[in-house]
């Protein structure tokens, strides 16, 4: 064959029995049934032929797998055999011990694919830093990448799926892109979480909080203690004024949490494209209940953590230890957009104004040729939705 690449590598697949390919040069490579490659030297020594076998794959690279050859010529030429040459083989040992320090761990990984590939193309980078920090780095983070299996990837999901087919599904994917990404990158020749199914089924969401539940929950932001727990739940001031703001609003957790004081404009909040899902602009109504909810200028940032935004984690946090304290069924910060949608159209405001409020794209043709703003339509849909909440948790 040419000279060995590593593309060339990769596509050299196991047969029945181990067989060779051999670049000019002299240069081996044995394929072995299990799938196992090693760099081989085959010459001729007092008469006899003899092969050598210089290191494994990929713990000894194609450059110092070329390096291993000219060691064992050069032992040739002096005369003795290259296999029985111990500088040979110790020098070969020191190279893929040295190469096998340098291989890449799975913390590596991870930085690597957020800081290369997430970061530039994903406004979510964080929540996968997040599902990656929490469930990947703490499982493998010391491990070599190449080493992780799919009994590996299966017996991780196994581990998560006690919290829930969503949060396995979701690992499952990320886990996918990564390696996948490390693959077209040429960090690894293939991907353990190619093949693997996803662990749980899951079923469409439709929670929506009832009346009596809304009521409870909102004021049960004010904070309270559990008299059979003995703790105590108290929201920060940012996060009960964005969980009640997402209440009022129905837009998504993500851009409420991060919401910037320059996105409001007196009764209008603007949501740039950049923040929205469908990466189109969106314009906001802000009610009076929710304009209460604003408050008044004091940095950067509306529902302010520090120097920083809070962020939909934060909202989830907050939920989950409300959610331990009552003993209530289980509902997420996007849940409560669902339950405004649901409830603005109990109302009877129509499904088409409803989807200008929630900022979902239609799909239809009609809406190519739809220009309409809906600005007015929206805002009596929020004011309808803010005086039916009012009566709700009066």
């Amino acid at each position: 064959m040419k000279a060995f690449t590593y593309t060339a590598i990769r596509q050299l697949r196991p047969r029945d029995r181990r067989y060779e390919v051999r670049e000019p040069g002299g240069l081996g490579m044995w394929v072995y049934p299990s799938g196992r490659k090693a760099w081989v030297y085959t010459y001729h020594y007092l008469g006899r032929k003899e092969r050598v076998v210089l290191g494994e794959y990929p713990a000894m690279g194609l450059a110092r797998a070329r390096e291993a050859l000219l060691e064992a010529k050069q032992v040739l030429q002096d005369g003795r055999s290259p296999r029985e040459g111990r500088a040979v083989r110790e020098r070969a040992r020191r190279l893929a011990r040295e190469a096998r320090e340098r291989e890449p761990t799975v913390a590596w990984l991870v930085e690597e694919y957020l800081e290369r590939w997430a970061k530039p193309r994903k406004r979510s980078w964080e929540e996968d830093r997040r599902r990656l920090y929490k469930d990947v780095v703490p499982a493998w983070g010391k491990r070599k990448a190449r080493e992780i299996t799919r009994r590996d990837v299966r017996a991780l999901l196994d581990r998560v799926m006690r919290r829930g087919p969503y949060a396995a599904n979701r690992l499952l994917a990320l886990i996918r892109k990564m390696f996948n990404w490390a693959v077209e990158q040429d960090i690894l020749e293939v991907s353990p979480a190619w093949q693997v199914r996803a662990p749980g089924e899951e079923r469409a969401k439709e929670r929506v909080l009832a009346p009596a539940e809304i009521r409870a929950f909102w004021w049960g932001l004010e904070g309270f203690s559990g008299l059979e727990t003995g703790t105590e739940f108290r929201a920060t001031d940012s996060t009960r004024r964005a969980l009640r703001f997402l209440l009022l609003t129905a837009q998504r957790p993500g851009e409420v949490a991060a919401l910037p004081w320059a996105e409001i404009e007196g009764e209008w909040w603007t949501i740039p494209g950049e923040r929205t899902k469908n990466r189109k602009a969106h314009r906001v109504p802000v009610t009076p209940l929710a304009l209460d909810l604003l408050g008044e200028p004091r940095g950067e940032w509306v529902f302010p953590r520090r120097a920083t935004p809070i962020t939909p984690t934060d909202l989830g946090h907050a939920i989950q230890q409300y959610r331990r304290l009552t003993g209530v069924e289980r509902f997420t910060p996007h849940d409560l957009r669902r339950t405004a949608a649901s409830g603005m159209a109990s109302l009877g405001v129509p499904r088409l104004v409803i989807r200008q409020v929630l900022n979902h794209t239609d799909p239809t043709v009609t809406a190519v040729y739809d220009r309409h703003s809906y600005d007015r339509e929206k805002r009596e849909a929020l004011l309808a939705w803010e005086r039916r909440l009012k009566e709700i948790v009066a």
